[in-house]
């Protein structure tokens, strides 16, 4: 819109439109100064040096540098004190104003022969500044049909080829000098939208700094603190403010040797530390820290800064030794549970044992109390292990297929080796069918079994 104020804008720049507002009040100020001295100083000029002006001369000269000071006022009040966006209206209205106040001067100081005819170059080079390519060219356009029409209506004797080369001055003007201030304003801009884009930048990153757990330190090529950020300085106990630009090295010998020894030899070396370990003795406490520093060469020839990146690794160490801890554990209830699997086995098959040699027929009283008491004490044993396996909770972690009616036979020959097995009446006998369903209904309960193994 043609209304709209001066905007900074990278797009307006590039298309030809005006400085950012305040390049353009810097201009304007110029613009309202000279506008203010240059018809007084015409005016003084033809009141008391050139006695041969006419009255009515004088008159309109100082009837224009009384209208130029008084605009430049009203116009020093809209752009600066008001502090108003210069929009394209206020523009036109200015390089109109110039326009007049200038053929004005002109015309009555000589026409085409007065030596203030190079005024329009100003406010052409002016408008062509402020205002876009076309705009330019249409206000050169209503400077030139006033300079040749001021020329062709008051002095006609004096036009000539000359007042042509004039006009295309002030063409070539207003083309150059707009290309120019488009070009600026491209420049202008883009340096504008950089400037935005680093301090946006600068934000960002001085806000991550302050608010990170990890501490960062730069140490520049002869050793002073350059950066320190409050992680930083809560962990090495120091008043960072205080100690930027002054030594840092030597302090960090004594509170961190590892951190002193990385940034020292990335340096020197050029050498990058990475995920190192180190620790920090600060008022009488010592804590263990991750580390990584890394160089950044600023001037060639000269060592280059360090930059540190530490952190606070105590409950990471205490994690790993609490993980360790727990696999030591666990290894030892997975061995003690194998243990008890072990001693169980065989305390059954003492106990079935005893338990046959008390019933056998050539057992005494004596031989009988015995084994009494060794299947008591087998059976508390056996609860023991039953309690320690609960309460190991081994779990099973690879499971494989049994051949049950393999083991039931093994089980039948093992019972038929018995001495009261061989005697007359006793006779064991297995049914596949029966042993196939109690595999199956075995089989469903190791799944269950498995299944909440594998949920716990």
């Amino acid at each position: 819109m043609p209304w709209m104020a001066v905007k900074p804008s990278l797009m307006d720049a590039r298309w030809g439109a005006r400085p950012a507002a305040s390049r353009a009040r810097d201009l304007l100020r110029w613009v309202y100064l000279g506008r203010a001295i240059v018809p007084l100083v015409v005016f003084l000029a033809a009141a008391f040096f050139f006695r041969a002006q006419r009255p009515e001369v004088i008159v309109t000269l100082a009837i224009a540098a009384l209208m130029s000071v008084l605009a430049a006022g009203l116009s020093v009040w809209y752009t600066h004190v008001r502090e108003a966006q210069p929009g394209f209206t206020f523009l036109y209205t200015q390089a109109l104003f110039d326009l007049a106040l200038v053929t004005v001067i002109v015309h009555f100081t000589g026409g085409a022969e007065s030596d203030f005819s190079a005024l329009y170059i100003l406010v052409i080079a002016v408008s062509a500044a402020l205002m876009p390519v076309a705009s330019g060219l249409l206000v050169t356009l209503l400077g030139g049909l006033l300079y040749v029409a001021d020329v062709v209506l008051g002095y006609p004797e004096q036009l000539s080829v000359i007042v042509g080369l004039q006009v295309l001055v002030f063409v070539s003007v207003a083309v150059a000098t707009g290309y120019v201030a488009s070009r600026v304003g491209v420049v202008g801009a883009e340096r504008e939208v950089l400037q935005r884009e680093v301090t946006r930048l600068r934000l960002e990153a001085g806000d991550i700094l302050r608010n990170i757990g990890s501490g960062v330190v730069t140490v520049d090529g002869e050793g002073n603190l350059a950066y320190a950020n409050p992680a930083a300085a809560a962990l090495l106990g120091i008043d960072a403010a205080a100690l930027v630009g002054r030594p840092i090295v030597e302090f960090l010998k004594v509170r961190s040797p590892e951190l002193w020894a990385a940034i020292v030899n990335t340096q020197r070396r050029g050498e990058r530390t990475v995920r190192a370990e180190g620790r920090v003795v600060s008022d009488g406490l010592a804590f263990p820290i991750g580390l990584t520093t890394t160089a950044l060469q600023i001037e060639p020839g000269r060592p280059p800064s360090v930059t540190a990146i530490f952190s606070d690794i105590s409950d990471q160490k205490r994690l790993e030794e609490m993980h360790l801890r727990t696999e030591r554990l666990e290894a030892v209830a997975e061995l003690s549970a194998s243990l008890a699997h072990e001693i169980r086995n065989p305390l059954a098959s003492i106990r079935s044992s005893v338990e046959q040699l008390a019933h056998s027929a050539g057992a005494s009283e004596d031989e009988q109390l015995l084994a009494g008491l060794v299947v008591r004490e087998s059976d508390r044993l056996s609860r023991l292990l039953n309690e320690f396996l609960d309460f190991a909770r081994v779990r099973a972690g690879h499971f494989e297929p049994v051949d049950l009616l393999a083991l039931v036979h093994m089980a039948a020959d093992l019972v038929r080796g018995l001495p009261d097995i061989r005697t007359p009446g006793h006779k064991i006998r297995h049914d596949p069918p029966a042993i196939a369903g109690i595999a199956m209904e075995l089989a469903h309960q190791a799944r269950l079994r498995r299944q909440r193994s594998l949920a716990s």
